[in-house]
């Protein structure tokens, strides 16, 4: 019989005192919480996509992967039971923005620029802001987030050698289980004010359609054919956003690696073209994203693989949070518009601190 959750978390508290790697997370529209808590504190960093286990990818490609391996961990599963909503703001009443800060601004209109006199058609642009926490009970945060946001993949990651990283992404990346294959294409974000019946601006439908033209392009190139499903509006707590799903049947053996390196990053967090789009972030952004955009997930457990972005996310250190934000850019953005949906994109994890 599984742990109640008051022993589950009492569990989980006393590997954290211990320092031992572990993840906690529950997966979109689900009431059953899942642990991996590595039995060593060794850091082990992905070699093969044909391992078995819980993986956490930085958004650099290039960058290492960690992988708490499933046979290196004690897994622990609890339900959820008689949740009570958080609600943290109530429905349209968040707080308007001020005027974006000069150096985001500036950063907005040099992608301006090169969006209208190059190839560019797409770059999505983040920023990272860092909150003063002197003292922060984790898992009262991540237990509000639980509530607070049903519909996403609520995680809790951890490792002494990397840190602590907790999340509430909307945004599933993909799903392979057995011989189907699903994706997830979102894109567009405004304010929910009551109603997911809203307008959607020609950006917003532009910059969602490119983030589905090239994962169906991809699938179509490994599946043979695809279906899409969509666009329609879902709802990411205080938060509205455009997506399509996007699903294909597989031939033969998954080809997991084949797939990561064709859809990460996808035009969702990084821009199109991808090469392009990625050297303006590395050469203008002004900082490390590390994990923020990435992915994480189970990878190959019970012959699935589910994976998410890594959004709507914080990394915590002693005494501070930092908070991870971005949007996606085209030749049609307004600054202090894509500046504001920053700002609501990060009252998304202030709301639970």
């Amino acid at each position: 019989m599984p742990p109640n959750p008051s022993s589950f978390f009492s569990e989980i508290r006393s590997a954290l005192e211990a320092e031992k790697p572990l993840v906690v997370y529950r997966r979109p529209g689900e009431n059953a919480l899942t642990a991996y808590v590595q039995s060593t504190q060794k850091l082990h960093l992905l070699t093969s996509f044909k391992e078995q286990g819980f993986v956490f990818a930085p958004f650099s490609g290039a960058a290492d992967k960690v992988v708490f391996p499933q046979e290196e961990c004690v897994i622990t599963r609890t339900v959820l039971t008689h949740l009570e909503p958080f609600t943290p703001f109530s429905e349209g009443a968040l707080k308007q923005p001020g005027p974006a800060p000069e150096k985001y601004v500036q950063l907005l209109e040099k992608a301006l620029d090169h969006l209208r006199n190059a190839h560019l058609k797409k770059v999505v642009l983040s920023r990272a802001e860092t909150l003063v926490k002197e003292s922060m009970e984790v898992l009262a945060v991540y237990q509000r987030m639980l509530r607070a946001y049903p519909n996403a993949f609520v995680y809790l990651w951890f490792h002494p050698q990397v840190g602590m990283w907790m999340g509430a992404s909307p945004e599933a990346f993909i799903t392979i289980e057995k011989a189907h294959f699903k994706a997830m294409a979102l894109a567009g974000t405004q304010a929910f004010k009551g109603s997911t019946s809203v307008h959607w601006g020609e950006k917003e439908k532009e910059e969602q359609q490119l983030v589905t033209d090239f994962i169906t392009g991809h699938a179509r190139a490994l599946f043979g054919s695809c279906k899409v499903v969509g666009p329609y509006t879902v709802r990411a707590g205080s938060l509205l956003h455009l997506c399509s799903d996007i699903s294909a049947t597989i031939l033969g053996t998954p080809p997991l690696a084949a797939l990561l390196a064709r859809l990460h990053p996808t035009p969702a967090v990084c821009g199109i073209p991808l090469e392009a789009a990625r050297s303006f972030i590395q050469s203008s952004e002004g900082y490390d994203r590390a994990y923020y955009t990435g992915y994480l997930g189970e990878m190959n457990v019970n012959n699935t693989t589910r994976l998410f972005v890594n959004l709507r996310c914080m990394q915590v250190t002693a005494g501070f949070v930092k908070l991870y934000v971005g949007g996606g850019i085209t030749a049609a953005s307004n600054p202090q518009a894509e500046w504001e949906e920053t700002v609501l994109k990060a009252q998304v994890m202030k709301a639970v601190l």
